[in-house]
């Protein structure tokens, strides 16, 4: 097994938290042989002088190193020096707003064990075009669970879940700084998309076994909003392509053809919904089903058990007011939750918003309840497109 290599980077504004990043690289199931964190003495000009107590109180722990760089190329240095210097290892590159779960590394190496030529990447999301451009970034899904351990060249690694490059899969051209700064200067996730696909390697995206949980800081996101709703990651996917249409065509123009159309996405996710959700009705064929609810959210939801072809299963509508909804909805009776058998099992489909389900949840917790465990919040978004 090559070595492992944990790279990252940071700017100010992060610092004083980043020694919680640390500690959870640290504190791996499977430990990395260095966790090596490129900070620019652009942006300190003092070194160790300009970190906090915690973070350098760390330095040597499993690993755990600091190394200073002349230049500042911002998220780029995460990956930039790590794969030139330790090209013959596994490079895991991860972001400095998250505590990362134990199994991070787990994770990223049980798919390079199985697919030891591609990207390994804990968060993805899918390439997608309409007619013969782009869809919007914002529009490129990230709900990906039927893609699990599929290499895919339409997929783009996103850093912030903890991506895995693996030996020597870097040319020249992922380094050329001139092309950095003009073409992705804050985009790091594109600028490498784009030398993946020209060098025809594909996305593996990867399930992970725990969640990582974000730093909460009002300044983390804000590149990343910029990005994705200021438009800056449309018009550096714009640069990118016509970069690719000069230089590298023929690779370029086969892999763009092979793009799924947007509409014929949303198409697939939604069969793959229906499937999955009939399956689950499939299972509990002997009991009746309820939905919880009677809004907006439900009336979605009710088109989505029509488009499965399982609409009928719902026997009624239980509220927890019966005096301030209507005695019918949608063609089924409505029910007021007292009114329902508490000894008899049944099934229950949510179709209240987030803010509601706990006190959905309350209101059920004395009954017999099967609980159709399927992300709505998740399927809606493609009844909205």
């Amino acid at each position: 097994m090559p070595k492992i290599i944990v790279s990252f980077t940071s700017y100010p504004k992060r610092i004083k938290t980043l020694h919680k990043v640390v500690e959870s690289l640290i504190n791996q199931t499977i430990c990395a042989d260095e966790i090596i964190l490129f900070l620019s003495i652009i942006d300190f000009p003092h070194k160790e002088e300009d970190l906090s107590i915690e973070l350098l109180n760390l330095i040597g722990k499993k690993g755990f190193k600091i190394e200073w760089v002349e230049d500042n190329l911002k998220s780029h240095k995460k990956y930039y020096y790590a794969l030139q210097n330790r090209s013959d290892s596994i490079v895991i590159t991860v972001d400095d707003d998250m505590i990362y779960a134990k199994t991070l590394i787990s994770d990223l190496l049980g798919s390079y064990e199985k697919f030891p030529f591609a990207v390994s990447a804990r968060r993805a999301r899918i390439i997608l075009k309409c007619d013969e451009q782009f869809v919007k970034y914002r529009d490129w899904d990230g709900y990906l669970e039927e893609y699990v351990n599929v290499p895919r060249m339409d997929l783009c690694a996103i850093g912030v879940g903890g991506v895995l490059y693996p030996p020597c899969c870097a040319s020249r051209e992922w380094f050329n700084k001139e092309n950095i700064v003009k073409l992705a200067e804050n985009q790091d996730d594109l600028w490498l998309k784009y030398n993946e696909i020209r060098e025809k390697i594909p996305v593996v995206f990867v399930s992970y076994s725990q969640k990582d949980i974000p730093i909460e800081n009002e300044q983390v996101s804000s590149l990343s909003t910029q990005n994705m709703y200021g438009g800056d990651n449309d018009i550096c996917v714009q640069k990118l392509r016509e970069y690719a249409v000069n230089c590298n065509l023929e690779v370029y123009k086969k892999w763009f053809e092979k793009l799924m159309q947007q509409e014929e996405y949303i198409f697939q996710k939604k069969k793959y919904f229906t499937e999955k959700i009939r399956h689950f009705f499939e299972e509990y064929s002997e009991i009746d089903f309820y939905l919880f609810g009677a809004g907006k959210r439900a009336k979605t939801v009710l088109e989505i058990l029509k488009d499965a072809d399982i609409k009928k299963r719902i026997k009624g509508i239980i509220v927890s007011d019966k005096q301030n909804n209507p005695t019918v909805f949608n063609g089924i009776e409505v029910k007021q939750i007292d009114e329902i058998d508490q000894f008899k099992e049944f099934g229950v489909v949510c179709g209240v918003s987030e803010t509601y389900k706990d006190e959905m949840f309350e209101l059920l917790k004395q009954y017999n309840f099967r609980y159709m465990d399927v992300n709505f919040k998740e399927i809606l978004h493609y009844y909205t497109v």
